[in-house]
């Protein structure tokens, strides 16, 4: 197992420890959940409803720049300036309609299932329980770490992956990236999931 790959299979343990030391959910304060990553190295993304914190280098798309048959339900894009011969880093994230008060744990249920019933050979690494923000609320949500392919000749692939809901509206927001690749980037995308929240 390479240095980087031992890397992304300890981060959301990492995380866990760090949250544990912070007091994770037992806080009401949005300051102190809400994390801020440092803009040297992160931009903001102010999107529908959202933002988001990404790699300060890598490519943004807007629903507009993306491909027509997403159009449907992904509001952004992340791109990474590391272009792998096998698969790229990338961020996204999906808007889509949810029943009026399903709240995160539900909406989160909803979208694991369909991560099971889509992808061959699925399987859950992790799973955290993290504190966000919608709006001035603080709420829990999940990160999962799990890995899986879109078809059977496909290479495996690692997901990161967090979740939430308000009123009638859902986001997902997927990290993908090659979990043998020494450049995954992994520990960006771990940071920047962790960004995301709901004006």
């Amino acid at each position: 197992m390479s240095k980087k790959r031992k890397l992304a299979v300890g981060l959301l343990i990492g995380l866990s420890m760090v949250l544990a030391g912070c007091g994770g959910s037992n806080t009401n304060d949005v300051s102190t959940v809400a994390l801020v990553l440092p803009a040297e190295n992160y931009k903001i993304f102010e999107g529908n409803g959202f933002t988001l914190q990404y790699p300060r280098d890598w490519e943004t798309k807007n629903k507009s720049q993306v491909a027509e048959q997403y159009k449907d339900s992904v509001e952004a894009v992340f791109i990474s300036n590391f272009k792998d011969q096998f698969f790229t880093p990338v961020i996204t994230v999906e808007l889509l309609a949810v029943q009026e008060g399903v709240g995160n744990p539900g909406f989160a249920d909803e979208m694991i299932a369909r991560n099971e019933a889509v992808l061959i050979d699925y399987e859950e690494q992790e799973r955290l329980t993290i504190p966000t923000v919608i709006g001035n609320e603080v709420v829990n949500t999940y990160l999962i770490r799990f890995r899986g392919k879109e078809k059977l000749q496909d290479d495996t692939l690692e997901f990161l992956q967090t979740y939430l809901a308000h009123g009638a509206s859902g986001f997902v927001v997927t990290a993908a990236y090659d979990p043998t690749s020494d450049l995954s980037e992994a520990e960006k995308l771990v940071n920047s999931l962790q960004t995301f929240k709901l004006k």
